[in-house]
């Protein structure tokens, strides 16, 4: 009796729920990325992580947030890769609730300007993504896009 009591703690103790398995990660700051256009043509997005140590553009994120349209035009540049996520967060499509087959994989920055090939939007990549991983490599820069809001793991 005393080995079942023990066997069934572990157990209890051993089994993951929803919320210790996806390994979002604290050095991580998460933002949802979607149109910032007065009208919405693909009304998408996607989740960006920005460590916590890159201060720099934690505070333009934040300043992008708060100025909205005042804040001059950024596009956000990175690297996607294909399939899940450790942290299930990143393959989510917050406005829409489904989950993307890709994810942020890298955040380079802030741009600008940024040359046009890696122009898309999330649903495109969705629907492109082997062609896209070919061509591109993952590159990302999609104009009209930028944070919208800070988001919780």
């Amino acid at each position: 009796m005393k080995y079942l009591v023990l066997l069934l703690a572990v157990l209890l103790f051993s089994c993951k729920n929803e919320e210790t398995e996806d390994n979002c990660s604290s050095e991580y700051v998460y933002f949802k990325v979607s149109e910032i256009t007065d009208v919405k043509f693909h009304k998408d997005s996607y989740v960006l992580p920005i460590l916590k140590s890159d201060t720099m553009n934690l505070r333009i994120a934040r300043e992008i947030i708060k100025y909205g349209s005042a804040y001059p035009e950024l596009i956000v540049t990175g690297k996607i890769a294909k399939g899940v996520s450790p942290c299930s967060l990143l393959n989510k499509d917050i406005i829409t609730g489904k989950n993307h087959p890709w994810y942020v994989e890298s955040f380079y920055g802030f741009s600008g300007i940024t040359i046009e090939v890696c122009d898309a939007w999330p649903g495109y990549l969705d629907e492109h993504l082997n062609q896209w991983m070919a061509e591109l490599d993952g590159a990302i820069c999609f104009w009209h896009y930028s944070v919208t809001e800070e988001i919780a793991p």
